[in-house]
C-alpha cells in the first residue's frame, strides 16, 4: 500500500505495481501497432482520434488496476464518561441513627466530605450527576442542602433507567 500524504491518496493495488505497469505497457504497444497496421485505411486524423480514445481507455484499465481511494483520517470517538451519584431521598431516609443524625444528614455530610459536592452543596465537576432516588429517578438541579426526603419508597433500577433514556442529561 503506498501512502501519498500530499494529496491524500492511497493506492491499493490488485496486482505489484511492476506487473501492472507491465500490463499498461503490454497493452499501449499492442493498441499503437494494430491502429498503426489497420489504421491505414481510415485516415491519420481519424486514426489518431481513435487511438487518443484507445489510451484513455487503457489509463483506466490500470488506474482501476491500481485501486486509488482517498485517505481519510477519523478522529477516534469520544466518550463522555460521567458518575452517577444517587441519594436516596425516601421517607425511610429521616430516620435517626448513632449520633441523633438522621441517615439523610450523614449522605449529604459524607458527599461534602469527599469533595464530591461543592459546599453549595452542587457537583464539584461537571462529569458528576446527582439523582434523588425515591420511587423513581430524577437528577437533583438544585442544592442538595435543600433536598427533602419525601419520597415512599426507594427503586435504585430506576437511575440507570432514566440515563438510558436521557444520555448526558441532567
Amino acid at each position: 500500500m503506498n501512502n501519498t500524504p500530499d494529496n491524500g491518496l492511497v493506492l491499493d493495488p490488485i496486482l505489484p505495481v511492476p506487473i501492472v505497469a507491465i500490463i499498461g505497457a503490454l497493452l499501449l504497444l499492442l493498441t499503437i501497432h494494430v491502429y498503426w497496421r489497420v489504421g491505414a485505411s481510415v485516415g491519420v486524423w481519424r486514426n489518431l482520434t481513435l487511438l487518443f480514445f484507445r489510451v484513455i481507455g487503457i489509463a483506466l484499465v490500470v488506474l482501476l488496476l491500481l485501486q486509488p481511494s482517498r485517505r481519510e483520517i477519523l478522529p477516534p470517538p469520544t466518550k463522555d464518561r460521567v458518575t452517577l451519584i444517587g441519594l436516596d431521598t425516601s421517607l425511610s431516609m429521616k430516620q435517626r441513627d448513632a449520633g441523633n443524625k438522621s441517615r439523610f444528614d450523614a449522605a449529604k455530610n459524607l458527599l461534602l466530605d469527599s469533595g464530591a459536592l461543592g459546599q453549595s452543596g452542587l457537583p464539584a465537576e461537571s462529569r458528576l450527576r446527582l439523582f434523588g432516588i425515591t420511587d423513581d429517578a430524577r437528577p437533583l438541579q438544585q442544592s442538595i442542602l435543600d433536598v427533602v426526603p419525601v419520597g415512599k419508597t426507594t427503586l435504585f433500577s430506576q437511575v440507570h433507567q432514566y440515563h438510558v433514556k436521557h444520555p448526558g442529561g441532567r
